[in-house]
């Protein structure tokens, strides 16, 4: 097996790209991001409750990518999985064209996204760009497809006649995303993703598979304010088994997660919303979320939330990352309280640069038979190496 990747999905927002922005040269050589690019944000008023749109969609699209190039340059996978199937710009053309030009235009290697849930003028459009300039592309797989592989099959072959022909050649990475887990799914997932893996393995079209998955929970709304509150992050166990069960295999197997936040998150609206101050704090099994209180009282609650942080056990060091050092800097009253972007900024900057390196150094080690089931260790089961 080769060296891992570790392909952060993210949900395209200031914070997110200037997080990437400020990862050491060491941290991104080993990171393909994964951007869902999100649709036209929201603004809320007495007059319009429920939300309009802040701008148009092709100036929104515009910004998110100038955003995403001025803070990561090299490779990217992107996806449209957010926006509705009607969804098109002012003179009709599809979203996805506009964001694939875009991003051709100013030599960004970015690769497509396709899904057994696109339409057909998703599909239509993802032909053309495949066939135009693209040698690579994703395939994301959700949990339905896989348990529902024969259809799901029959799906992707068509697709693949519509988009070779002639010499055309095109690679994919195949995503499992998971999405949101639990402890409970941990050995369910990993045998589905290992039958879904032989079987794409057998179509001969594919080495390179990306498991992704996320713990987080979709809000903090019941975590008691001014506490520390532990979640476990069981997509880590989910991805260290199945890289222990194929180590020997000649694949690429990445890990994938959704960072800080819910995979379903989105926007929230203020006029309904009150957030709280908090720090989510990523170790190599969980978060430590530093909560506090309502943020109508200000933000000044953060010296002491950096604080609490700077003082735990699981504190690494100021120069362990750009957003441990924010947060050093803030637990001392030398660094600026920030807001709620800033804060996304920091916490996810270290979250990455953290999850990276736990990757890396998972090659290098043997993972403790009590971190897989010895239920998977029989490659003859059935459930686990079903058949075609």
């Amino acid at each position: 097996m080769n060296d891992p990747i570790y392909v952060p999905v993210l949900k395209g927002k200031a914070g997110e790209f200037h997080a990437l922005k400020m990862l050491s040269a060491d941290v991104v050589s080993g990171i393909v991001p994964f951007i869902d690019i999100p649709n036209v944000d929201l603004k809320y008023s007495e007059e319009h409750p429920d939300g309009i749109p802040k701008s148009s969609l092709e100036m929104h699209l515009q910004r998110t990518c100038d955003k995403l190039i001025s803070s990561w340059g090299s490779e990217i996978y992107y996806d449209l999985f957010d926006f509705g199937f009607n969804e098109r710009l002012e003179d009709g053309s599809h979203p996805l064209k506009f964001v694939d030009a875009y991003f051709d235009k100013r030599g960004i290697h970015a690769f497509p996204t396709i899904g057994f849930d696109r339409d057909e003028f998703y599909i239509s459009e993802f032909k053309k760009i495949i066939q135009r300039n693209r040698q690579k592309a994703c395939l994301r797989l959700f949990e339905l497809d896989m348990r529902n592989y024969q259809q799901s099959r029959k799906w992707f072959e068509d697709l693949l006649r519509r988009l070779v022909s002639g010499k055309n050649h095109i690679g994919f990475d195949v995503m499992l995303d998971f999405r949101s887990i639990n402890l409970s799914d941990i050995i369910s997932y990993t045998h589905l993703a290992i039958g879904t893996i032989n079987k794409m393995l057998r179509l001969g079209l594919t080495n390179t598979f990306i498991v992704v998955a996320s713990s987080f929970p979709e809000t903090l709304g019941k975590v008691k304010c001014d506490s520390v509150f532990k979640i476990s992050r069981h997509e880590v166990k989910l991805w260290e088994g199945l890289f222990e069960y194929f180590k020997n295999e000649n694949i690429n197997l990445f890990f994938g997660d959704y960072g800080i936040v819910h995979p379903n998150f989105l926007n929230f609206n203020p006029r309904k919303m009150s957030p709280s101050g908090k720090i989510r704090y990523a170790t190599s099994g969980e978060w430590l979320v530093f909560k506090g209180h309502s943020l109508k009282k200000g933000y000044g609650q953060y010296h002491n939330l950096a604080k609490q942080v700077f003082d735990n056990e699981e504190f690494d060091s100021a120069d362990y990352s750009w957003g441990d050092g924010r947060i050093a800097k803030c637990a001392q009253g030398s660094g600026s309280t920030g807001n709620l972007q800033s804060w996304v900024s920091i916490d996810t900057n270290r979250h990455i640069t953290l999850t990276k390196n736990q990757i890396i150094n998972s090659f290098s080690k043997t993972i403790s038979p009590v971190q897989i089931p010895l239920l998977l260790k029989t490659k003859s089961n059935e459930e686990i190496n079903p058949k075609d």
